[in-house]
């Protein structure tokens, strides 16, 4: 019986001494770190774009390409209009316009540029820096032959 007490009042006295822990714990504030402005930003996910490759007159195919971008929370909150409309309007005018994205001499594309052509593109459309960085999510061409089977 003096050991079923002693266990009792030992447990009682484990679990007010965990709780005092975390509530002390919590109540003290994690102190400031590099990551203060990394909580200003947010990952906010476009919706994907289907962009027609032209080509000697015809549709060739089309590139579905999806694409996030980081958000400055903050700078957000004082733009007239969704930062999302204009980066997939300023994505679907890079790549429909592109030169270089030739689906028959398959070469190496540089996405690098594109996204930094995007980040800045974005920038001097807001008047803002709201928006930090454009990350590809997906990036494929479907060829229009492959479309009708």
């Amino acid at each position: 019986m003096i050991k079923l007490l002693a266990v009792g009042v030992w447990s009682c006295v484990v679990a007010l001494a965990a709780s005092w822990g975390v509530a002390s714990w919590r109540s003290h504030p994690a102190p400031a770190s590099a990551h203060a402005e990394a909580k200003d930003l947010e990952l906010k996910k476009a919706r994907p774009l289907n962009i027609p490759i032209v080509a000697e007159g015809a549709v060739q195919g089309y590139v579905v390409a999806q694409f996030s971008f980081t958000l400055d929370r903050t700078a957000a909150k004082q733009l007239p209009i969704s930062p999302e409309a204009i980066v997939l309007d300023e994505a679907f005018r890079a790549i429909y316009s592109d030169d270089r994205l030739n689906f028959r001499h398959l070469e190496k594309y540089d996405v690098d540029r594109l996204t930094k052509d995007l980040v800045g593109r974005v920038q001097r459309r807001l008047n803002s820096d709201a928006v930090k960085d454009v990350i590809v999510q997906e990036f494929n061409f479907v060829a229009l032959s492959d479309l009708r089977r």
